[in-house]
């Protein structure tokens, strides 16, 4: 059985790192809870790559689609740490930020031809420089601005469905750790 984890309503995520269960937590905090660790933004248990790509979708996202979109990969990101697996998972994402994620932002705001090329590229050093072309053209033309925020949602579900592929590159240890007697645990130290 799947528990759906964007059912905890006792928590939402949070922007940043906290020094406590209590005063709130980012993803990766949860992903420590959920793993039993001590609280931490780097817990053992998860790969450092997706770990980081996560913790930058947790402090850009707003909070109502941080909750929906992160939550259901706490379980998914606990038991990922493989550092064999961790080039591949950095290579993915980062090609996959410039080919998915980027293109419908940029066409958004004007940008149809950087859009276009970074939907071309096909090795990394091709993904640094198409992005980077597009970062300074939409600086120039100061596109960056509330026309990229229409199309953000689209922006933010590409870049979740990247890290939840991510996952699956490297291997998943799995917890053995029950997801709802977990929630349960959470509404106990919430409450106290």
């Amino acid at each position: 059985m799947t528990y759906d984890f964007s059912t905890i309503t006792e928590v939402k995520l949070a922007v940043g790192s906290h020094d406590s269960p209590q005063q709130g937590l980012c993803v990766m905090e949860m992903v420590a809870w959920f793993a039993g660790e001590e609280h931490s933004d780097r817990p053992q248990c998860a790969c450092p790559v997706l770990g980081r790509f996560a913790m930058n979708l947790n402090d850009a996202m707003p909070g109502g689609v941080r909750d929906r979109l992160l939550k259901p990969l706490v379980p998914l990101l606990a038991g990922t740490r493989d550092p064999e697996s961790e080039i591949v998972r950095a290579e993915y994402l980062a090609m996959q930020v410039v080919r998915s994620t980027l293109p419908p932002v940029l066409r958004q705001v004007g940008l149809g031809e950087h859009a276009d090329a970074c939907e071309a590229v096909s090795d990394l050093k091709e993904a640094a420089y198409a992005a980077s072309a597009a970062a300074n053209a939409a600086n120039a033309a100061n596109a960056a601005s509330a026309a990229a925020s229409a199309n953000a949602a689209t922006a933010w579900e590409r870049a979740v469905d990247d890290l939840r592929h991510a996952i699956t590159l490297g291997k998943h240890e799995g917890l053995t750790l029950e997801p709802a007697q977990r929630h349960e645990d959470l509404r106990k130290l919430v409450a106290a």
